[in-house]
């Protein structure tokens, strides 16, 4: 927890920190140390789109994952893997190559996500 408190201070005092703004975006996406809260998460991954740093591919990709697998905002999925694969992500390039079949599997994968949490809940 202090280490939290001090990340969370150090992107405060420097808005653009960008390894600071990837821990609490990849901590907050899953939980590490705190409630999973995708809505925190995605303020620090669009922060760290909006410096274009060393971590902007890394956030592209997995704000295209919230945005397609848990806000249901395909389009908005599509988009940020079409930025990213353009700026030479190669994973991103590989997930639009094969989008129709991400969109054939996404009620699968959605599925096994609920399966999951409700097992996780119990």
């Amino acid at each position: 927890m202090i280490g939290l408190e001090h990340l969370n201070k150090a992107v405060k005092i420097e808005p653009d920190f960008q390894l600071g703004l990837y821990r609490l975006a990849d901590f907050n996406n899953y939980g590490i140390g705190m409630e999973i809260n995708l809505e925190q998460s995605m303020i620090y991954w669009e922060r760290l789109i909006d410096t274009k740093g060393y971590y902007r591919l890394l956030a592209l990709d997995a704000a295209a994952k919230i945005y397609f697998y848990e806000f249901n905002e395909i389009n908005k999925a599509k988009k940020y893997l079409t930025v990213c694969a353009k700026e030479g992500g190669a994973k991103c390039l590989f997930e639009l190559n094969h989008w129709k079949n991400k969109l054939k599997f996404r009620p699968y994968i959605l599925e096994a996500k609920n399966r999951e949490r409700s097992a996780d809940s119990n």
